[in-house]
């Protein structure tokens, strides 16, 4: 929790209003999970914030300890598990999304919960049903993350075939963890429905799919070829779309705007996103633009440059000063609201992007020369996948350096436990 303490309070970004209002309100927001919502609703106590961030904090250190126990298959003692603690906390982003009040603080939640049940033994029924019900809770908080753990569901089953993969994990568990993936999807409506008595997705999330067939140029072709005989408000701005995908869904002259899409939904984005998809020669055009993106989005390394300043009329501001009063004069005098956490932007950026990229040097040296058992490699090679599962299932609708900062730490967390593993043989083979 270092960064929040540095900088006076729990980090914020523009959609951390929307967050708490809905958890306040159990409303599902239009665009957006009630999960996150609910969770700092619950654990703030409805009294502070700094609360939340701690929960996550007490999460991480428990999902880190657990894990370091399941790569190593040993129990790490207090001073080891310190010293692990202590490397994440100085080399990876973990310490900077355990202390943000953002959904993105549960996406390494989620893909080492799914490690759990890749490869979690021998537990009581009792156990597997708390951690698949916590895995959905947690995987749920953002719409990216049930489609990111499908992906790397799809290259394990592929990659069954392999006689060393078999070895480590058995066709049936494959299979038993896709199912519970899969149950993401009924998991998402059915807890809406129990906390906001509706059985949905959130409604206009749709449109970011829309927002990426203008930006590649689908949603013009299709206009084109559908609007004389279409009744599509749509059409009137075929000429005049943007080309941003951002452009289209937040500013004042877009198309979405000028339709009031916000205030009421524009359900004939969805027909139009149909169209687009069930056309083959868009098929590929959207396909490529996915590779496209995602390769793009593979490389975006910032990290902290969403901590930029929000007044106090700003949506997390004035959130903030409706729903936790007493605290609202620490938020406006921390440094975050002082212009002063976005300096440390480009430096921490510099020490987290080498920090990244020597992990990845030790996973993949480790899986080359083939260092540790079948399950450890096979556990190497999904930390791999995970990175590349959630920037594809994040290209799909949006883009940003925050949604890979927010997995690094996993990444420097496999390569930290390696080392672990390495020096502690070679001192074990010199004593010996």
């Amino acid at each position: 929790m270092f960064p929040a303490f540095w900088n006076g309070f729990p980090l914020v970004y523009s959609d951390t209003g929307t967050y708490i209002a809905s958890g306040m309100q159990s409303n599902i927001p239009q665009d957006r999970p009630l999960v996150y919502g609910f969770f700092i609703r619950h654990s703030s106590l409805l009294e502070s914030l700094w609360l939340s961030i701690f929960a996550q904090a007490i999460i991480a250190a428990a999902l880190t300890y657990v894990f370091a126990k399941l790569f190593l298959a040993e129990t790490l003692k207090p001073r080891s598990f310190f010293l692990v603690g202590l490397l994440m906390c100085l080399f990876s982003t973990l310490p900077w999304y355990s202390s943000f009040l953002m959904a993105d603080a549960f996406t390494g939640f989620s893909y080492l919960l799914l490690l759990f049940l890749f490869f979690g033994l021998n537990q009581k029924p009792w156990r597997w049903g708390f951690l698949i019900i916590f895995y959905w809770f947690v995987t749920a908080a953002h719409l990216s993350q049930a489609t990111g753990h499908l992906l790397v569901w799809a290259v394990l089953l592929v990659s069954s075939s392999f006689k060393w993969v078999r070895n480590s994990i058995s066709i049936k568990r494959t299979l038993w963890v896709g199912a519970i993936i899969l149950c993401n999807y009924l998991f998402l409506p059915s807890f809406h429905y129990l906390a906001g008595n509706q059985f949905t997705y959130p409604k206009r999330s749709y449109y970011f799919i829309s927002a990426r067939f203008i930006e590649n140029g689908s949603m013009k072709e299709i206009l084109d070829k559908n609007c004389p005989n279409a009744n599509w408000q749509m059409c009137q701005y075929k000429d005049s779309l943007p080309n941003c995908a951002s452009d289209f869904l937040w500013t004042e002259n877009s198309p979405l705007i000028k339709l009031k899409g916000w205030e009421k939904e524009l359900t004939e984005l969805k027909d139009i996103n149909k169209a687009v998809l069930s056309d083959p020669n868009l098929l590929v055009k959207n396909l490529n633009y996915l590779a496209k993106v995602s390769w793009k989005q593979t490389f975006q390394t910032a990290v902290a440059e969403e901590y930029l300043p929000y007044d106090s009329l700003s949506p997390p501001g004035y959130i903030i000063g409706y729903y936790f009063k007493p605290e609202f004069k620490s938020y406006l005098n921390s440094k975050q609201q002082q212009n002063q956490a976005l300096k440390i932007s480009q430096p921490l950026s510099n020490w987290m992007y080498y920090s990244l990229l020597l992990s990845l040097l030790i996973l993949l040296t480790s899986l080359i020369i083939g260092f540790g058992s079948n399950r450890q490699k096979l556990i190497t090679l999904m930390l791999l996948l995970g990175y590349m599962g959630n920037v594809v299932a994040v290209s799909v609708a949006s883009e940003g350096a925050r949604y890979n900062s927010r997995y690094y730490w996993v990444i420097v967390l496999g390569a930290i436990l390696i080392l672990f593993k390495y020096f502690k043989e070679k001192w074990r083979f010199k004593g010996s």
